[in-house]
């Protein structure tokens, strides 16, 4: 049995605000990266799938974006995911599979999802 502990790290603040009308507003919570708790054993390493949910809490529609997770252990992974826009209020779930080949249990895994680290969209936040 192997034992993992998972920090999840999201840079994009909790925000208190008020809605701005002409601008997104593209956020990933804490609970909203999921991890299991047992990544599956393969030949080559482990592989972990990890689910990551964006929401939209601005006012006007995001266009396209990308999503970054990355995985911080005795190595360092970065996986980016190309997204469609999100309308506003919307949120949408993405799945990243982790080919984690460096990963070697027990070991503290720190996770960290950022939606549009480009600044593509127009975020009220910048």
């Amino acid at each position: 049995m192997h034992s993992i502990l998972f920090l999840i790290l999201v840079s994009n603040p909790l925000p208190i605000h008020t809605t701005v009308a002409d601008k997104c507003d593209l956020l990933v919570y804490p609970d909203d990266i999921y991890a299991s708790d047992y990544p599956r054993e393969t030949r080559t390493g482990f592989e972990e799938n990890i689910t990551v949910t964006v929401r939209n809490n601005g006012g006007s529609a995001s266009g396209s974006f990308t999503l970054r997770l990355t995985i911080t252990g005795t190595g360092i992974s970065v996986l980016n995911l190309p997204c469609a826009g999100l309308q506003p209020g919307e949120k949408q779930e993405y799945d990243f599979t982790w080919d984690a080949s460096w990963f070697n249990p027990p070991e503290e895994l720190t996770f960290e999802a950022v939606a549009d680290p480009a600044e593509q969209c127009d975020d009220c936040w910048r």
